[in-house]
């Protein structure tokens, strides 16, 4: 399948896909409207802010992206990594 994350790279992301998830179900479930003011989680190790509008039901679709939740995530973070001249991500 065409741009697919192999499944070990799965297994690396899922403390912090966990974390990001628990983030954004604690605050809607406190009565934070994530549509309209997207949830913020600040990455533990870096300090890195990410907002999480990616995950709203109403995101916009990024044209570099598979039109899933998963790729928009992916091209987003490319692009956020080429900013930050962090290195090559993959």
């Amino acid at each position: 399948m065409s741009g697919s994350v192999p499944v070990e790279t799965n297994f690396k992301n899922a403390p912090v896909i966990g974390s990001i998830m628990d983030r954004i179900i604690d605050a809607v479930e406190n009565g934070h409207d994530h549509d309209s003011d997207p949830v913020h989680y600040t990455c533990p190790r870096t300090g890195h802010d990410l907002n999480l509008g990616t995950f709203s039901r109403i995101r916009e679709v990024d044209p570099d992206s598979t039109g899933t939740v998963i790729g928009q995530t992916r091209a987003r973070l490319l692009r956020k990594v080429a900013d930050l001249g962090v290195g090559k991500f993959r």
